[in-house]
């Protein structure tokens, strides 16, 4: 008999650990079990937890370890994440706060895209036995989310293991993609299989003349700590020269996390490259597939034990 999910607050990695207690919040309130911000700052306070000590702000300086918040203040930085999913998402958050109380709005979570990503992160971070694997049935969600910004879209990640060659892969994305690539145009590995990128995009002008945006990125499940290496691990440059086109790809990093917001900056400050976590994916995700409903019907039935 597999043991309940219990809140974690290092589930997610030490970068995201308000993001993880904020979503442990949301699963109790999906099975109706009410938070409030009170009785999370006194699970905060008895497990001496601190959740957003790992950044400075611009113009800040303190030392790391002259800082241990109240557990009421801690409590607020998880309430002031599921505010700003409220304020950024509206209608397609299934929650609602209500005087300081998180609670479900609606009942059909299988229906819901919000839900959707929920289930993927949370099968993937409790490491639950699932019909497919949620890094890859994430994949699929990216790709379809890009597609429908009006991108043609490749989902390479699943193209490369089906293909199991690198040059058979890229000519196939080609094809999807409306090009003319040239795997063989930069060094690679020689056991390549997707040098390091799970989604390729472009925009379509409608011809295949010089001067073709294109956007490249890594998806991901991995922890907070991984995504720094992540969001750096392909070149754009080498991608360029892989799809036959110019100006150089964008790059991006896709996770099914809310990433918080001073590591949001930081990861595109040194990288120069765009985040599109769960809120972004969310705002323009359609509908849910039949991959993802089978995740969150996983979460569903989970026995999960209450803090409270």
């Amino acid at each position: 008999m597999s043991e309940p999910l219990a809140i974690d607050a290092d589930a997610y990695g030490k970068y995201a650990r308000a993001s993880a207690v904020a979503d442990f919040l949301e699963l109790l309130a999906l099975r109706g079990n009410e938070s409030s911000e009170p009785e999370l700052a006194d699970l905060i306070g008895d497990n001496g937890w601190a959740l957003d000590d790992m950044f400075l702000d611009e113009g800040e300086s303190r030392p790391l370890s002259g800082r241990r918040d109240a557990a009421d203040e801690q409590a607020r930085v998880v309430f002031s994440l599921l505010e700003e999913r409220q304020q950024l998402l509206g209608h397609k958050w299934p929650f609602r706060l209500d005087k300081s109380r998180l609670k479900i709005l609606r009942h059909k979570p299988a229906d819901e895209p919000y839900v959707a990503l929920l289930a993927i992160l949370l099968c993937h971070a409790f490491d639950l036995k699932t019909p497919h694997l949620p890094e890859r049935v994430f994949e699929a969600t990216v790709a379809d989310v890009f597609g429908g910004r009006d991108l043609l879209v490749s989902n390479f990640g699943e193209t490369a293991r089906k293909a199991h060659n690198f040059e058979k892969a890229v000519m196939e994305a080609g094809a999807v993609l409306s090009l003319e690539p040239t795997p063989l145009a930069a060094i690679r590995k020689r056991r390549a299989q997707d040098e390091n990128v799970d989604t390729l995009c472009r925009t379509w002008w409608g011809d295949v003349r010089p001067g073709i945006w294109c956007i490249v990125g890594q998806v991901t499940c991995a922890v907070s700590e991984e995504w720094e290496g992540k969001i750096s691990e392909f070149s754009t440059a080498t991608w360029g020269r892989f799809l036959n086109v110019a100006p150089e790809p964008a790059g991006f990093l896709a996770v099914p996390h809310h990433v918080e917001s001073l590591h949001f900056a930081k990861l595109v400050q040194d990288h120069q490259r765009v985040v599109v976590d769960r809120l972004r994916l969310v705002t323009f995700k359609a509908g849910v597939l039949a991959d993802e409903k089978a995740l969150i019907e996983i979460i569903v039935a989970s026995k999960v034990e209450s803090p409270w």
